[in-house]
């Protein structure tokens, strides 16, 4: 079968010139531009039969809608008896790419293609292949796609021969916030840039591929109308924005359709027993239905914890900043939140929203065995059965400074933890703020490393198989695997 690259979704701030029609000269506009079709005499890929059969296969007649961005395009088709959609695509006609082949047997199909390079002369063709084995194909089409925004470009550092990723998706913060998806190698295939001086931290793709969540804060946390989720198909063509009270760092997506967010519970305080009430910044876990309807409040630090070491910090001006929760987990109906104040992982229960324990900080419930050192200012807690994976900060002050992604084994009955895997860059890099690890289905990570605008794959055995770097020094606050981007619509 033809696997389609890896594709990546980074949240960015803020690439090449426009692409050009196959003996066509000039630029094209930003929805993509066609050539004429042609028939093809290439043979078949595993979309359908392999043999002298290929030869005969029924021709298709193909309409191509470009989305937003134009490098998203929707392929339809009819076919006269039930049968599979699939569409190949490639920078020739050698293809060796294909969406997500759809299984279910139609007769009008719909197919979106995520994978097409920002300012590429590519080829498209449509593939159906009927109960009976009958082949049905379309002619090339030639489409060629728009230039990427300015600014919003990647470089590899490294990239070893058959690391063989899929697409990332990052979201990218600086000026100008962006979601930005790229393939395995580097180019530039979705974006979305957000409007000036909004912030982004979280961008993450639906369970069916079809659509990418990213949220925004577009004034103050303190602000309960500041906050959304926006849910945006591949194509542009559905786009849905949630509010999200008080909502920031992050955000899951439960059941595929609803949202869990970190939501800021600012209540007044007498800090210091004095009888003045200061404003002082909780946190709590907040579920939301589609329509952005509260479902529940899965857990409130209110209830469950006693108000101590709160500070001033940017992100709450006007506000004591108390947990600074920035990290959101769900595992087995338990819920996992990382608190930067208290440099401590809490596991709560997700029936009672009871703190079942904490692991690290002054308080922690477990010991650190064979000299794992704790870490501080951590991000992005992973509970992966008996393993706790996160983006460990660090303070700041080693000689040099150096942040690292790190994978703890835990032990719930003993209350013990033992580090057993780390990833440091080969030249100390330390990140202040922001940064993450995903797991990949393979078992490698990849680690997005916040402020030093670098994100990388990893394998298991400690080999880096890519360095993804951002252009113009934009932050990648997260990075996630995005593989079987696009396929059938509904």
């Amino acid at each position: 079968m033809i696997l389609p690259k890896a594709t990546l979704l980074l949240l960015l701030v803020g690439c090449g010139s426009a692409g050009e029609k196959p003996g066509a000269t000039g630029p094209h506009s930003d929805s993509g531009a066609f050539a004429e079709s042609r028939p093809t005499d290439s043979g078949p890929t595993d979309s359908g039969p392999t043999d002298s059969a290929a030869s005969a296969a029924t021709p298709l007649e193909v309409n191509v809608e470009p989305g937003v961005p134009g490098t998203v395009v929707v392929v339809s088709w009819t076919t006269p008896v039930p049968a599979t959609s699939t569409v190949e695509f490639g920078p020739s006609l050698a293809y060796g790419r294909q969406t997500p082949r759809g299984e279910a047997l139609v007769t009008d199909h719909r197919v979106m293609v995520v994978g097409l390079p920002a300012s590429c002369a590519c080829f498209l063709r449509a593939v159906s292949v009927a109960v009976d084995g009958t082949l049905f194909r379309s002619a090339d089409v030639s489409y060629t796609t728009p230039e990427g925004p300015a600014g919003l470009t990647f470089t590899n550092e490294l990239a070893r021969a058959g690391s063989g990723e899929p697409p990332w998706v990052l979201a990218l913060a600086a000026a100008r916030g962006s979601v930005a998806i790229v393939d395995g190698d580097g180019a530039l295939i979705w974006w979305r840039e957000l409007p000036e001086g909004a912030g982004l931290e979280q961008a993450r793709v639906s369970e069916d591929r079809l659509y990418v969540y990213y949220n925004q804060l577009s004034g103050l946390a303190t602000d309960p109308t500041s906050s959304t989720v926006t849910k945006l198909r591949l194509d542009g063509a559905e786009e849905h924005v949630v509010p999200t009270p008080h909502g920031h760092h992050d955000f899951l997506l439960p059941g595929g359709e609803n949202i869990a967010y970190i939501q800021a519970d600012i209540r007044g305080y007498d800090l210091e027993g004095d009888g003045v009430i200061e404003a002082v910044v909780g946190d709590a876990i907040q579920v939301v239905g589609p329509d952005g309807a509260s479902l529940a409040q899965v857990w409130n630090s209110w209830d469950s914890l006693t108000v101590g070491g709160a500070r001033e910090t940017p992100y709450f001006p006007g506000a004591w900043d108390w947990l600074h929760v920035n990290g959101l987990w769900e595992a087995d109906g338990d819920w996992y939140v990382s608190s930067h104040m208290l440099a401590a992982i809490l596991k709560i229960d997700g029936s009672t929203g009871a703190i079942l324990w904490q692991l690290g900080g002054d308080d922690s419930d477990f010991v650190f065995l064979d000299g794992t050192p704790r870490f501080s200012h951590q991000h992005s807690p992973r509970i992966l059965g008996d393993r706790l994976i996160l983006f460990n900060n660090t303070d700041g002050e080693g000689d040099p400074p150096a942040s690292y992604a790190v994978e703890y084994q835990v032990d719930e009955a003993a209350r013990t933890v033992r580090e057993v895997r780390r990833h440091e860059r080969d030249t100390p890099t330390w990140s202040s703020i922001l940064g993450n690890v995903d797991v990949m289905t393979d078992g490698s990570w990849l680690v997005g490393w916040g402020t030093a605008s670098v994100a990388e794959r990893v394998a298991a055995d400690g080999t880096v198989l890519r360095v993804l770097r951002a252009a113009g020094g934009a932050r990648i606050s997260n990075v996630h695997e995005a593989a079987g981007l696009g396929g059938p619509l509904p």
